[in-house]
Parts: C-alpha cells; structure tokens; sequence
C-alpha cells in the first residue's frame, strides 16, 4: 500500500505523496493525492488511482548483445521491459 512520502517517477519526477483517499466519484476506486516537487508543476496536486501509481509502466530498453534471439526485440534495436510507475525514495536520494 502506497505510504505518505516522497516518490520518483519512472521519467524522473519526484513527488511527495499526501495520502490516499475514496475515490467516490471512481466507483469506490482508492486514488493517491501527491504533489509535484520540481518543475513547473512545482506545488501541484495531483491524484492518480491507486491501481495506477502502484501499477507499471513499460519502457523501451537496449536489447543484449548476448547472442539470444529476442522474440520480442523492435527493429530499432531495443524490447519492451516494465518497469515501476513510481518508487518510494529516501529524501537524501531527491538530489
């Protein structure tokens, strides 16, 4: 379960999570209330379902030059990997 404190998002962002909240209007669905800490989103708020901020996102990585052949490997060179919307981070590692 997502914690009150401070989160990075996967493309770099860093958040501070307030808490989660009933999401009424969401047909019941928790919701995550965080605000952004850099930027010019600086001080916003914002809310996310909880099923997406814990959820995963999927990127684009190099594929290894290890000989395997990749099944799922693109033309450019690269593959699918998930990776974790967002991870809970020490304030020392907002730097």
């Amino acid at each position: 379960m997502v914690q009150r404190g401070f989160y990075r998002h996967y493309k770099g962002g860093t958040y501070f999570v307030l808490g989660v909240a009933d999401g009424v209007d969401h047909k019941g669905e928790p919701l995550v209330i965080y605000e952004s800490l850099q930027g010019v989103e600086e001080g916003k708020l914002q809310v996310r379902t909880l099923a997406d901020f814990e959820g995963d996102a999927e990127i684009r990585v190099p594929v290894p030059t290890d000989g395997f052949d990749y099944d799922t490997a693109f033309t450019d060179g690269t593959r699918a990997a998930k990776v974790p919307r967002f991870r809970r981070v020490d304030r020392w590692e907002m730097r």
